[in-house]
């Protein structure tokens, strides 16, 4: 969705989804969404320029992750190996395969916590300086993600409970004026732009009320990128020196992962949603570790040759296990994610009929969009300001632009086709998603959609369903050209 959305952009259309309607912010994204436009304008293309623009974050993260151990830290070049390597071996070039502007993110998350981490360690030098660029770094992160608002109070709360409230002074004043004066003048403009304060998706998936389930989600996703390190956060809570530092490091941590739980799960893939507190983590261990070697107990341990060996050798072996499993994790993770999407090939042979303004109805706005060039109705929501606010897509709705073409995502009902209920038990897609599905196929009964093709998706239980209009000119050609592009591949298309 954000590639269409900086397509158009690059374009001169502005932040829109359809050329030619209102601007909608869907993409939440937004400094991502400027970044991506800005790069294909060089002749890139938009793979390319979102692969790049990841490897490049990517890079740099593991790079600052470095730093901040080497030198605020003051852990030693290995430590900061250690802990950039441990980065490394995440998610973070997943993200980039799957075409996820998240490691962008992740880059300002790291460099705001890496001020955040300057502004701590003694000895403190050039104040105000430090506090301006912490204070940017967190607008940048905000401006990349919503969330990254959030993320920042909470890294400025650290700053201020570890320094205390008048040490932190300058901390404060800067954080405050950059907000308000540059944040509140793009929250401002995207209102004034959009219509709306807070981006299409939030009023989509926040809904209002709590969702216990994507907080545990969240809480199960920052225990995996934790990882063995809890044996690290543990001891930093029992050894009364190091206890301080650990609560620094834990309260961004902390916050953030019971953030989620304003925001349903949909679509976190590989743990996205939480990614942006992984280099974060990988900062903090180190801060930790340092903490505990120079405790006066340990350094008296420390001092003896066998003692010494034997830590570093277990903690050598503890970090190689722990690391390469949690890689092993989210390459298994990552590779349910990297099949073939159907609707690509579907969308790169309907690319012909994209001259004619023909109308898409769709519950997943991303590819089919993308690639066919065709106006589209995303009937979900994240990408329609009506459907959001009004509960969600209504036959009437579907009938003002009367796509040529409907497709949506739901089970496989061999026995009883397109016969949907929302009472039904449909693996945890909940009810919005039911009634959506059931909307549209209804609305393709009535209207008299000829169902053209049903392509399985890869765990062989849902189905991607394509409906075409009866009375189109076309519509011979564009069923071939679907059941073609969806039978290419050799297996069951029907």
């Amino acid at each position: 969705m954000l590639m269409r959305y900086s397509q158009h952009i690059a374009q001169g259309f502005g932040i829109v989804y359809n050329i030619g309607d209102r601007p909608v912010d869907g993409g939440t994204d937004f400094l991502f969404m400027l970044l991506l436009a800005g790069v294909s304008k060089t002749g890139l293309s938009l793979e390319h320029s979102v692969q790049l623009i990841g490897i490049v974050s990517h890079l740099l993260t593991a790079w600052i992750v470095f730093l901040a151990v080497r030198f605020p830290i003051k852990g030693g070049s290995w430590l900061g190996l250690a802990a950039a390597l441990a980065f490394s071996l995440g998610p973070g070039l997943y993200y980039v395969a799957l075409y996820f502007g998240t490691p962008l993110f992740a880059l300002f998350s790291a460099l705001s916590w890496l001020f955040a981490l300057m502004l701590i360690v003694p000895p403190v030098r050039h104040d105000s300086r430090l506090s301006a660029c912490f204070a940017l770094s967190c607008l940048l992160m905000s401006l990349t993600r919503p969330e990254g608002v959030f993320l920042s109070i909470f890294m400025v709360c650290s700053v201020i409970s570890y320094r205390s409230w008048k040490s932190s002074r300058l901390v404060r004043l800067w954080f405050f004026w950059v907000f308000l004066i540059l944040g509140g003048a793009y929250f401002l403009w995207r209102w004034h732009y959009f219509g709306y304060p807070l981006p299409n998706p939030f009023y989509k998936k926040g809904g209002g009320h709590f969702h216990l389930d994507a907080l545990q989600a969240s809480i199960e996703n920052t225990i995996t990128f934790v990882n063995a390190y809890l044996v690290i956060i543990f001891l930093g809570i029992l050894t009364v020196g190091t206890r301080k530092r650990t609560m620094f490091c834990l309260m961004p941590i902390t916050a953030f992962t019971c953030l989620w739980v304003l925001m349903s799960n949909e679509m976190n893939h590989l743990y996205r949603f939480q990614y942006a507190i992984f280099p974060i983590i990988n900062m903090s261990w180190p801060f930790i570790v340092v903490g505990l070697i120079n405790q006066e107990f340990v350094q008296k341990l420390w001092n003896r040759q066998i003692v010494k060996f034997s830590g570093v050798t277990l903690a050598v072996l503890f970090f190689c296990f722990f690391s390469l499993r949690l890689h092993r994790y989210f390459e298994n993770e990552a590779h349910s994610l990297m099949f073939q999407d159907p609707n690509y090939t579907v969308a790169r042979s309907l690319k012909r009929f994209a001259d004619l303004n023909y109308t898409m109805a769709v519950s997943e706005g991303g590819v089919l969009p993308l690639y066919s060039g065709w106006r589209c109705t995303d009937m979900w929501g994240l990408n329609d300001i009506w459907i959001t606010h009004h509960g969600g897509v209504t036959s009437d709705y579907l009938n003002r632009s009367r796509p040529e073409l409907i497709m949506f995502h739901a089970p496989l009902h061999a026995e009883r086709p397109l016969r949907f209920s929302v009472n039904e038990d449909w693996w945890n897609l909940g009810k919005p998603w039911c009634s959506m599905v059931q909307v549209a196929s209804q609305y393709a009964n009535i209207k008299r959609y000829e169902l053209v093709a049903c392509k399985l998706d890869h765990d062989q239980n849902h189905a991607y369903y394509y409906f075409i209009k009866r009375d189109l000119k076309y519509k011979t050609l564009i069923s071939q050209q679907i059941q073609g592009a969806l039978c290419s591949s050799g297996e069951k298309c029907e």
